[in-house]
């Protein structure tokens, strides 16, 4: 006798069947996951490379980053009253000029883990241990 008055091979048909609509749950909320980190990818990066202008108060000039859908990133700085873009090299610091999404919520950009707060077309805030950024597009 398998559970309550089944025969065995019901217990057997009914496990298989939870087994199974266990699994397709399991399928469709790692699609929906896959598809939220595309949009995010796809918002921050556009189809192949978008430029963002970081928000700042302290200073007159301007500092963009790139991102594109290969995973690369750079930063241009444009200064007070110019009128061209120039790559920033980091000086004495080394940049890793790479970007990839962890999850969701999380971005690395150039080897630092930022929590992505919001995420849009028109705007992107990141935050890590020592600050926000407010990126515009």
């Amino acid at each position: 006798m398998g559970i309550g008055n089944l025969s065995k091979s019901q217990d057997v048909f009914i496990m298989k069947k939870l087994i199974f609509v266990y699994i397709s749950i399991f399928c469709v909320v790692l699609s929906m996951l896959s598809c939220k980190k595309n949009y995010i990818e796809m918002t921050i990066a556009g189809r192949n490379h978008r430029h963002w202008l970081k928000k700042s108060h302290a200073t007159k000039s301007q500092a963009y980053y790139y991102f594109d859908r290969q995973g690369r990133w750079y930063i241009y700085d444009r200064a007070y009253k110019a009128s061209v873009l120039t790559k920033y090299d980091g000086g004495d610091i080394m940049l890793i000029e790479k970007w990839s999404l962890t999850n969701d919520t999380t971005i690395n950009i150039g080897g630092m883990e930022y929590c992505i707060r919001e995420c849009n077309d028109t705007l992107l805030v990141i935050k890590n241990s020592m600050s926000i950024d407010t990126l515009i597009c």
